[in-house]
Formats: structure tokens, C-alpha cells, sequence
């Protein structure tokens, strides 16, 4: 088949959901060929690290590195950066006024949630990361997750196509 009748798409899946179920088995096919993954974000040392189920699918930052000769680094990697920690982690909100003891209350359940086994052996059996970050871990996390870096921001605005300002 010649090169230029193949086709290439491009595909934002969850490992253990659209990638196990409907991309892997193409993969193991011949069908399809997975080029790289985005990777989990890992906050404690701020790295993006291989989803354990996408098997010998790179990371696209050891794909650049293996292409590249060099880690990937800039306006644009700080904006692809972003998204990849934001799809790290799960967040619950409330309104400002909801009481101390009620946030107390979801605090300890989530505590201990999250200090279960079976429910950690559950979330593994499934693909899932069983890191919890709670109390001022999670406020770190969704701080770093939702303020992209200005640079980063500007940079993504470049690749935006101008718009005509429509006419009142």
C-alpha cells in the first residue's frame, strides 16, 4: 500500500476505557500502529511518567527525546504540559460558603477512601492511578493544573486562526 493512501488519526483515550477496548486489539492486529501517549502527570516530582497499560507506548516527551536527541522544553511543551496534568486528577468544588464541618466531613471520607485496599486493588484491576491528593495537596495540584504559564497561554493564542470581528 502505498504510503500516502494511509491514513493518520489522532485520538485523546483513556487507556483502561478506549484504548484496551478499541484501539489495542487493532494494534495487535497490524491494523494500527499507536505512536505515542500523553502519559500520567505524577505531582510530587512534577513529571509525566508511561500509563502502565499502553505497554512499550512512549510518552510523547520520550518520543521527542529518542527523535530529538533532547528533552522537549518551551512556550509550546509548557502548553501541552498543561491539559496533561488537568486530565491527572479529579476535582471537587464547593461554593464559598459551605460549612467547615461539612468540608470536614467529605475530607474524612475521602481519607479514608482513599486509604483502602479494595478500593485501591479495584481502581488497579481497572488501569486506574490509586494516588489521592488531598487537604493542601490537592489545592497544590489544582493551582498548578489550572494557571498555565503566560508564555504558555500566548503561545497557544498564536496557533489560534484570526477571527473577523463580525459587524453589529
Amino acid at each position: 500500500m502505498d504510503i500516502l493512501a494511509k491514513r493518520l488519526d489522532v485520538g485523546w483515550n483513556s487507556v483502561p476505557g478506549a484504548y484496551n477496548t478499541m484501539v489495542l486489539p487493532k494494534v495487535k492486529a497490524g491494523e494500527m500502529t499507536a505512536i505515542f501517549q500523553s502519559g500520567v502527570w505524577q505531582p510530587k516530582d512534577n513529571k509525566i511518567v508511561a500509563a502502565p497499560l499502553a505497554g512499550d507506548v512512549p510518552t510523547f516527551e520520550a518520543l521527542y527525546r529518542e527523535i530529538k536527541g533532547k528533552a522537549p522544553s518551551g512556550a509550546l511543551w509548557d502548553a501541552w504540559y498543561l491539559p496533561l496534568i488537568s486530565a491527572s486528577r479529579y476535582t471537587i468544588f464547593f461554593p464559598p460558603d459551605v460549612p467547615k464541618a461539612a468540608i470536614d466531613a467529605m475530607n474524612i471520607g475521602f481519607e479514608a477512601t482513599c486509604a483502602d485496599s479494595k478500593f485501591k486493588a479495584d481502581l488497579k484491576k481497572i488501569g486506574r492511578n490509586s494516588t489521592c491528593h488531598l487537604k493542601e495537596e490537592a489545592k497544590a495540584v489544582t493551582e498548578r493544573s489550572s494557571k498555565g504559564p503566560a508564555a504558555a497561554v500566548a503561545a497557544l493564542k498564536t496557533l489560534l486562526p484570526k477571527r473577523k470581528k463580525k459587524k453589529k
